[in-house]
């Protein structure tokens, strides 16, 4: 068993926090003053935060404090803006692509100027590019990824759905009627070309259901993005990262495991040698 104690001020607050950690918990009793606390977590030792003010801030008291949504950022001015800076963030891991996916049905018309982690306000984020700034980037990456076709917007009610026309029909593709890895790649369209781009986008094995021969188009796409705002890709296919390298002239860095160790290469130009991380 581990305890860890820490008094401090947070604003005009005195805080008391003692966290036991045992059998994989970690029960924390906070006193702020108004009344003990107490909050318990499934969650490793090490787990927690160190603070200049509080040097043992447990990681279950913080978030137990961002779970309160940020309801008095004068009291909590440095929690309030890294809850904050989080916020901003978009990971994008996973796109619904399957019938009954809110990506495949009509959404409000509303101006969207970055999309959602789900990608479910993709029409709307697509349309407002095309609104505000005609959106020749969508119709390029879409023409690169995919030789003759057009992105084809429909509106109905004050909603609108996607559409896909391609060569040799007489009418577009609706959303239901697109494959998996169009969809997909349009949901990476609509994230990395968005009006307002976060501070941070994290692409986790974008990849995933994409035709090989969309991985260059994309790779383009990520290089793009990159020179607005900080991209991060997670990818186990070695043609994207490749691709990427090729656009940015910046070499990936790879992960592999050796003698039970984590290994990262390519970290900066300047390796010399790898370290365990």
């Amino acid at each position: 068993m581990i305890e860890a104690a820490a008094k401090s001020k947070l604003g005009q607050i005195q805080m008391n926090v003692k966290t036991t950690f045992a059998d994989g918990k970690a029960k924390s009793d906070v006193d702020n003053g108004q009344g003990p606390k107490s909050k318990e977590d499934i969650v490793h030792p090490d787990a927690i935060v160190v603070n200049q003010n509080l040097p043992l801030f447990p990681w279950s008291f913080l978030m137990m404090r961002a779970e309160m949504k940020n309801q008095d950022p004068q009291q909590f001015p440095e929690l309030s803006t890294v809850v904050n800076a989080l916020r901003g963030w978009r990971f994008y891991h996973h796109f619904r692509t399957d019938p009954h996916s809110p990506i495949r049905m009509p959404q409000v018309g509303v101006c969207t100027p970055t999309m959602s982690s789900d990608g479910r306000d993709l029409a709307a984020t697509l349309q407002s590019v095309i609104s505000i700034s005609d959106g020749y980037e969508i119709h390029e990456a879409i023409e690169e990824a995919f030789p003759g076709s057009q992105l084809a917007m429909s509106e109905q009610r004050g909603r609108l759905e996607i559409g896909l026309q391609v060569p040799g029909l007489n009418r577009p593709l609706s959303a239901n009627e697109l494959s998996d890895g169009t969809l997909r790649y349009l949901c990476l369209v609509g994230a990395l070309l968005s009006l307002r781009l976060p501070p941070l986008v994290v692409l986790n094995e974008p990849e995933t259901s994409l035709h090989p021969g969309l991985l260059r188009p994309l790779a383009r796409l990520i290089q793009r993005a990159a020179q607005r705002t900080q991209v991060w890709v997670i990818t186990h296919s070695e043609p994207l990262a490749d691709h990427i390298e090729e656009y940015s002239r910046l070499p990936a860095i790879k992960v592999r495991r050796e003698n039970g160790e984590t290994r990262l290469s390519g970290a900066s130009p300047d390796d010399a040698e790898e370290e365990p991380d």
